[in-house]
């Protein structure tokens, strides 16, 4: 899957990330640490991992943003993190013409990021989309708001105010 990431980044995606880079970024808006990570691969590396948890230790507000939602007792095997996930739980790699699942399931970094949200204070909401649909979940103080799909001319306006 890190292979068609990286496809997709060079071959489509690259001129809307100019300088950032295309695997997290963070962006401050009035007051608020916008913190994007790419975890369309459904797991997080180490450097997304570290980078994230050195965010969370700045103290500052943040409002994460990622493509698969995170998983949240209640969802679905196809989040981030899903206990289940791996390679016995995907059914859907033939059709999305994608590599399997890994046989070993979530990698460390994978779980310690989604352990870490759990205890980030500081962390208002999780935007994210793949679901398709229009869901807010929560998990102990974590909001996640998933969002319709674009292809289908749907959008979220978020609006910040102080």
């Amino acid at each position: 899957m890190e292979k068609l990431r990286k496809d997709w980044i060079n071959q489509a995606l690259s001129p809307m990330y100019g300088s950032l880079n295309p695997y997290y970024y963070s962006v401050e808006k009035k007051g608020i640490n916008m913190i994007v990570i790419d975890n369309s691969t459904y797991q997080i590396s180490e450097e997304q991992y570290n980078f994230f948890r050195q965010q969370r230790l700045t103290g500052k507000p943040m409002i994460l943003f990622v493509h698969i939602p995170i998983y949240m007792p209640g969802l679905p095997v196809s989040t981030c993190g899903h206990p289940n996930w791996g390679e016995s739980a995907d059914g859907g790699h033939e059709i999305e013409r994608r590599e399997r699942w890994s046989a070993t399931g979530n990698s460390t970094w994978t779980k310690r990021f989604v352990e870490e949200l759990q205890h980030a204070e500081n962390l208002l909401c999780v935007f994210t989309g793949h679901h398709h649909e229009n869901r807010v979940t929560k998990h102990q103080d974590v909001y996640q708001i998933i969002s319709l799909p674009a292809f289908r001319g749907y959008y979220r306006m978020i609006e910040l105010s102080s």
